[in-house]
């Protein structure tokens, strides 16, 4: 999974190192107004939003000595899983997660330097991580569900360094208030080896809650201009 991750950053810069190497060389007097990249704090395990996904801004001001940003970020996890188990027959137990996010947000510089600046922003973001369990054994029939929805807002403050006129690494830190969504259902029967039945279980179970948070690492982004 981390090896994954990796392979999406490197590719992202390879992807911008393309777009440089195109550009070399022409001149233009037209603003970047779009930078998009990728959050490298899921390296680390530290990503709170889904692990595959792309981050973008888009310059509002270009003339501003102070520039400000609409901020988007969209991604997603996906997996299935098929585990076959063999007591005489073959009897499979599968699982599936998918996880989709989406991010909308604003940012605007308060202090700026020859290759940096400070700016402060604020984000609402949806988030959504849906898993099910399908049993299918001897003496397990039936299946579980988890479904968790978060919907944050998102106060921040950042830091962004130009590493060349087009890449850019950006560190932010945010505090957060998120309502948290949680539901769970299970119908489970469980059999002897004689096929006779034991018990069942089902359950439908969900909470809500609203915490909030302080969050040293938002986001970790490297980000290419266009």
């Amino acid at each position: 999974m981390v090896f994954n991750k990796f392979l999406l950053i490197v590719f992202m810069a390879v992807l911008g190192a393309l777009f440089s190497a195109s550009s070399f060389g022409q001149q233009t007097k037209s603003p970047n107004l779009w930078e998009v990249g990728v959050d490298a704090s899921s390296l680390v395990d530290k990503n709170t939003f889904a692990a595959y996904s792309l981050f973008g801004r888009y310059l509002l001001n270009p003339d501003s000595d102070n520039k400000s940003h609409l901020r988007v970020r969209i991604g997603y996890d996906f997996y299935t899983y098929l585990d076959t188990t063999v007591r005489g027959n073959t009897f499979d137990h599968d699982s599936h997660r998918f996880a989709f996010m989406a991010l909308l947000g604003y940012q605007r510089e308060f202090s700026t330097w020859e290759r940096s600046s400070l700016y402060w922003g604020a984000d609402l973001s949806f988030f959504r991580d849906f898993r099910k369990v399908n049993w299918d054994l001897p003496n397990i029939q039936g299946f579980e569900s988890l479904t968790w929805r978060f919907i944050g807002l998102h106060g921040l403050v950042g830091y962004t360094y130009h590493l060349t006129e087009k890449i850019s690494f950006s560190l932010e830190s945010s505090v957060s208030i998120i309502h948290r969504h949680y539901h769970f259902l299970e119908d489970v029967f469980f059999f002897r080896d004689d096929g006779s039945e034991i018990s069942g279980r089902i359950r439908d179970h969900s909470s809500n809650r609203i915490d909030a948070t302080i969050n040293p690492f938002h986001q970790i982004l490297f980000t290419y201009k266009f």
